[in-house]
């Protein structure tokens, strides 16, 4: 009777953490990662065959870590190399987002393709925006 009771009570609890779970809401940075990137970079992070770059294993992203706020910010015109693949198409400026959204936005991009990177904080954002080129 006793093993039944508890049998029935983790079955019950993980009923509801598959159900909270499946309900979860996304996070502000994923929101806003799909809202404002996903379109061309698709929400998987694999971007668009040579026209748009990945932002999912690129190179480019750990090599340009001081410059991802203002390329957000700012855009980005001409010639880029992400992992030996040339890219030429514009990136254009996302002017709306706060730097509290920044800081989402790119937390988000580590959080799911680069786990080993450090997060950023919103001192780092407010300085690569001060010093953006």
């Amino acid at each position: 009777m006793r093993s039944s009771i508890i049998s029935s009570l983790f079955a019950l609890v993980g009923f509801v953490l598959f159900i909270q779970c499946s309900n979860s809401k996304p996070s502000r940075g994923q929101a806003l990662y799909e809202t404002h990137c996903g379109n061309c970079h698709l929400n998987n992070g694999q971007g668009i065959g040579t026209l748009m770059p990945p932002l999912k294993n690129a190179d480019y992203i750990l090599e340009n870590r001081a410059d991802l706020a203002c390329i957000i910010t700012n855009g980005l015109e001409g010639e880029i190399e992400v992992n030996e693949i040339t890219y030429n198409n514009p990136m254009l400026p996302i002017t709306e987002l706060s730097e509290v959204d920044i800081v989402n936005i790119l937390n988000y991009i580590q959080a799911q393709w680069y786990p080993q990177e450090s997060v950023f904080s919103i001192s780092e954002i407010k300085d690569q925006l001060e010093n953006c080129n």
